[in-house]
């Protein structure tokens, strides 16, 4: 009896050491992962072709908004871990993205989940509510399953915020990160700020489990 006790308990202690190398594991890549759009949103920020609307006109010259609009369907083009990215410019009310075109004049609606990112100190967010909160015209046309990097923009000739970027990225693509559970009692899930993003944590109790959060991106893994 003494004996099958030590056994069990060695079994589990070594099983639970794998889970929790697998977990660390899944939220090493997802991290790393993280950072590679973060670094795309501070090369977008400081490029020419986004600086050249962080500037006051009274005029909108339409040309640098074209150029913009290539410049950012290019980098998603490019960059394959990016669903999409939008730039909100706060002077003229005008959002450019990567695929819907460039939107001009938006209502004060539409405009206020935006001047809501301006007023934050941070340099850069993640942010599951954006998803539903563009202009109307552009969420049609999108399937609501991403979340995004939040960077306000500065402009580089007079340092003011002028703007926000929104770098997107589906899902799906952070659900290929998490790794493949063993056995079909097991599930590992993703949640954000409370919100379960994939996977879904049982309600029974009793129920053995692991738990990380990262310190990069403040995502709660769960095994």
């Amino acid at each position: 009896l003494v004996y099958m006790i030590y056994y069990s308990y060695e079994t589990r202690r070594l099983d639970e050491e794998d889970k929790t190398r697998i977990l660390n594991q899944t939220v090493y890549y997802t991290d790393q992962y993280m950072k590679e759009v973060e670094e795309g949103a501070n090369m977008l920020s400081v490029s020419s072709s986004v600086q050249k609307l962080m500037t006051y006109r009274i005029s909108k010259n339409y040309l640098d908004y074209v150029s913009c609009m290539d410049t950012l369907t290019e980098y998603v083009t490019t960059a394959p871990k990016i669903y999409r990215v939008d730039l909100y410019e706060q002077d003229n009310r005008t959002l450019v993205t990567s695929s819907e075109g460039v939107f001009y004049d938006l209502t004060e609606e539409e405009s206020r989940y935006y001047d809501a990112c301006m007023t934050k100190d941070e340099n850069w967010f993640w942010d599951t509510d954006y998803a539903g909160n563009e202009p109307r015209l552009v969420s049609q046309t999108r399937n609501g399953r991403y979340m995004s990097l939040i960077k306000p923009v500065y402009s580089i000739y007079t340092g003011k915020k002028m703007g926000v970027l929104c770098l997107s990225i589906e899902l799906s693509e952070l659900e290929k990160l998490l790794s493949q559970t063993e056995a079909d009692e097991e599930v590992m899930c993703l949640s954000f700020g409370g919100k379960e993003l994939i996977g879904t944590k049982p309600d029974r109790e009793r129920v053995r489990q692991i738990v990380m959060t990262s310190d990069y991106s403040q995502m709660e893994f769960a095994y």
